[in-house]
């Protein structure tokens, strides 16, 4: 076999002619299973292209709706830091303006530019990594300026922009176009930025060193068979797609990523096309299948009969409703002697599948982790029964890069808070940092509230209309079993 030739990501983006963007669409059927990295890559590598494309072709798009190449002989661009895109960084993707090429160069494939904005030089909206459209233009606009790129238009690569708006870019001219030329006037439209694009490529061509790399090439396993034998009714799906308002489009992803049961589900859209409200939905349609099983099993685990309709604990997990405290009236004993019986102690819940569904969300960027974030915490998620319930949410990432809104999930916020409830505001002269007498309470009850709810579990009869009681029982161990932990660390 012929080893696949890697050719420089900033090479392939060149070589796109932003003029011809709308005839250059990226169609391939889905593919789960691959012969071996090489193909995997294959499959990939046109995807991320086209991912990138549909973002030149947002921008191009804005660019004819603002008037084309006219808009570039107005005032460029906004004030700094006006504009915002999802990733918190300006967007002026589609703004145009003018430049001087001061310096030009053929050096290998590429031709390197210096150019000199006429406008606003010191907030020319450029920055290294950002794709840009250039093509020479008049000294004023035309009475017939294109709304379109020309033909003559090429892609190019900033490299780097001085304090002085002074532009470094690259690009590959169309073979037989004539070299730019030191002292040609220019347009030069931004159209994106390829820092994500190019190290998702980079991931792409790591894969042989993969250490999941046979998963990856063959991802079927006994738990994805297990998803698609989950019992999705057609009525749980149609009441998620209409509550979260998704298009035909958006509902199909959804059905087929819930429905597959191999392989991996891309969602491709230009930005605005509702990629995130579908990630969302999805989330929701997942969670709830997932804990559906994940109950049904616990329950077999105590040998509770299970009817042939659905059983009602896959709807009663959701709700995290906090259980009545008791009182304490009961000598806690010491803290070492009570965290070594915690294991014990909890080991009498059976549990067949004791792992509790986790779903983790990754996107390139920590706003675009948070906007998928903020949308769960503000809507929540419906159950099959069309309740809204919040699900149990964790964020990782340090607190500088994590958003305002979603500090209070992170899972240091969420430790800080528990802290302050069992142990009060941190005092430092108490060796674990909170009241001393307050901490020998919140043993009591945490070792009353235990002994109580396995006690319940043991005693209540192990009926099918009796699941929702069990499962709750279920649950609220599982929160006093975390609240342990933290309280451990």
């Amino acid at each position: 076999m012929v080893a696949r030739q890697y050719i420089p990501f900033s090479e392939l983006v060149c070589k796109i002619n932003p003029a011809k963007l709308a005839q250059e669409a990226t169609s391939q059927s889905p593919q789960s299973t691959f012969r071996d990295a090489d193909e995997y890559i294959a499959y990939f590598e046109p995807l991320i292209l086209a991912e990138l494309k549909a973002e030149f072709s947002n921008a191009v798009e804005k660019f004819a709706r603002d008037g084309g190449e006219a808009s570039a002989f107005r005032s460029s661009l906004p004030p700094q830091g006006n504009r915002k895109g999802s990733s918190g960084r300006k967007d002026d993707a589609g703004c145009p303006l003018r430049a001087v090429i001061l310096f030009a160069r053929v050096e290998n494939v590429f031709q390197l530019v210096e150019a000199q904005p006429f406008n606003n030089p010191h907030n020319v909206g450029l920055r290294e990594g950002d794709t840009i459209a250039a093509w020479a233009c008049g000294k004023t606009p035309s009475a017939n300026a294109q709304k379109a790129l020309p033909g003559s238009s090429t892609i190019g690569l900033v490299e780097r922009v001085t304090p002085l708006g002074n532009t470094f870019f690259k690009t590959i001219l169309p073979e037989g176009s004539p070299p730019l030329k030191d002292g040609t006037e220019i347009v030069l439209l931004k159209l994106g930025s390829i820092i994500t694009y190019q190290r998702e490529r980079e991931a792409l061509y790591r894969l042989p060193r993969a250490t999941l790399l046979s998963g990856l090439l063959q991802p079927a396993s006994p738990i994805a068979q297990a998803t698609n034998a989950k019992r999705t009714t057609a009525q749980f799906l149609e009441m998620v797609v209409s509550q979260n308002g998704l298009n035909a489009s958006q509902a199909d992803a959804v059905i087929s990523a819930v429905k597959s049961s191999t392989g991996f589900r891309i969602i491709q859209g230009p930005p605005g096309t509702g990629k995130t409200r579908t990630l969302v939905a999805l989330l929701n349609v997942i969670h709830v299948l997932e804990y559906q099983v994940y109950y049904e099993s616990f329950l077999r685990s105590i040998q509770v009969p299970l009817s042939d309709s659905r059983s009602d604990s896959a709807a009663a997990h959701h709700h995290n409703g906090n259980p009545n405290r008791l009182d304490i009236n009961q000598n806690p004993g010491s803290l070492k002697s009570m965290l070594a019986s915690l294991g014990k102690t909890l080991a009498e819940v059976p549990r067949e599948r004791s792992r509790r569904p986790r779903m983790l969300v990754c996107a390139p960027s920590n706003a675009a982790v948070d906007e998928a974030l903020t949308r769960v915490i503000n809507e929540g998620f419906l159950d099959d029964y069309g309740r809204r319930y919040s699900p149990e949410l964790a964020r990782l990432g340090s607190k500088e890069v994590i958003s305002s809104g979603a500090r209070f999930v992170s899972a240091q916020g969420q430790a800080e808070a528990f802290l302050e409830r069992a142990l009060g505001p941190h005092n430092k002269k108490s060796p674990h940092g909170g009241d001393p007498s307050r901490m020998q309470l919140w043993i009591s009850d945490w070792t009353k509230r235990t002994d109580g709810l396995l006690l319940e579990l043991k005693h209540t009869k192990r009926k099918p209309e009796i699941a929702p009681k069990l499962v709750d029982i279920h649950e609220q161990l599982g929160r006093l079993e975390r609240d342990m932990v933290r309280f451990e660390i």
